[in-house]
């Protein structure tokens, strides 16, 4: 376990406010074990069974009031259904303020913002290959160079009117497909609200902060998900 295990105990640690010795850490094998020992470290003596029915409770009703339009709100909902392609980021921030936690952020799709900045990588080689041959440039060299940077200013000032469009700028994690992984992830990033949590309501967290890390649908994660053989670290 190298790099990618290292960060994944620190957000842990971070997450549930515990540390872990590293003797512990180091012969964890799977997700269960993980799950166990975090436990441990929490000393949860009581339990909160409806912890998950929380977060979810407080994420439909928040819905409901915010959009009354909406009908059908159970875990199996897709999230997009309610987080369409159209003002998605507005209504994604808008619910989280109102209902009051944290959730998981939406970003730029990273194949999106690589393109970008390999553009603007590559309008910055052309840049400094025009002043190195300054002399021997043709004036079409600064006409595609110039082109070519009013292309990403266009892009990045019309980004947001583009999401109505083009529902691929801000996806929905893969960790957050359904409104019942969301509220897991409520769950996950606004523990101290949860408290005490139960071994179901830890999996969860710890679940969600594995999928989100390694960008993967949180059904993928299992109490039996073997660190180095399912999740290759």
């Amino acid at each position: 376990m190298g790099l990618e295990w290292v960060e994944l105990v620190m957000e842990i640690e971070d997450a549930f406010n515990i540390k872990f010795d590293d003797e512990a850490a180091g012969s964890l094998h799977t997700v269960g074990q993980l799950t166990d020992l975090v436990l441990n470290k929490i000393g949860s003596a009581s339990t909160n069974p409806n912890s998950f029915r929380k977060a979810f409770g407080i994420l439909k009703e928040t819905i409901l009031a915010e959009l009354p339009d909406t009908c059908h709100i159970t875990p199996e909902t897709p999230t997009e259904t309610v987080f369409p392609a159209r003002n998605r980021k507005y209504w994604w921030n808008r619910i989280a303020q109102k209902a009051g936690v944290k959730f998981p952020e939406i970003t730029i799709a990273p194949k999106l913002l690589l393109t970008a900045k390999s553009l603007f990588g590559l309008s910055i080689l052309m840049l400094i290959g025009g002043l190195v041959w300054l002399e021997s440039v043709p004036f079409a060299y600064w006409i595609v160079l110039l082109s070519l940077w009013i292309g990403l200013f266009l892009c990045i000032l019309l980004l947001k009117p583009a999401s109505v469009f083009y529902p691929g700028i801000f996806p929905i994690p893969p960790s957050c497909r359904t409104l019942g992984d969301l509220a897991k992830a409520i769950l996950a990033h606004n523990l101290t609200q949860f408290q005490p949590l139960d071994k179901d309501a830890v999996f969860t967290t710890l679940a969600f902060i594995i999928a989100e890390q390694f960008d993967v649908p949180i059904e993928t994660i299992k109490p039996e998900t073997r660190f180095i053989e399912d999740l290759r670290f």
